[in-house]
């Protein structure tokens, strides 16, 4: 998961822990990326065919992960290849509404929504 410290959010971040990672596992293993409320979708666009998915928190997170800002969110769901989102509530339908809008597809990885 990218919520580590440090956020996976830059490709050298990410080069850095596949480095690390390199020789060390005996099983298949791939990173999630980590969208950033600092609107890293240029780093998302190098790396997206390497990673399992851009994972977005829309709802809580450690550093800069909570994404809030609407055009943001477009922006890491447009230059994203695979999403996946921590959403609670009424963030389930907007992660739902942009991976409509741009023909994403989405993982809801633990998610909190009441059923009426």
């Amino acid at each position: 998961m990218p919520n580590t410290v440090p956020n996976t959010t830059t490709k050298e971040i990410l080069d850095a822990k596949e480095s690390n990672s390199k020789n060390r596992s005996y099983v298949d293993y791939g990173f999630h990326f980590g969208g950033s409320k600092l609107d890293n979708s240029e780093e998302i666009r190098k790396v997206r065919d390497r990673v399992a998915s851009t994972k977005i928190f829309l709802n809580m997170s450690t550093g800069d992960m909570l994404v809030e800002e609407e055009k943001v969110l477009e922006n890491l769901f447009k230059e994203s290849k695979i999403i996946s989102v921590h959403a609670e509530e009424e963030m389930v339908d907007k992660a739902i509404d942009l991976a409509r809008k741009f023909r994403k597809p989405l993982y809801l990885c633990h998610f909190l929504k009441k059923v009426k």
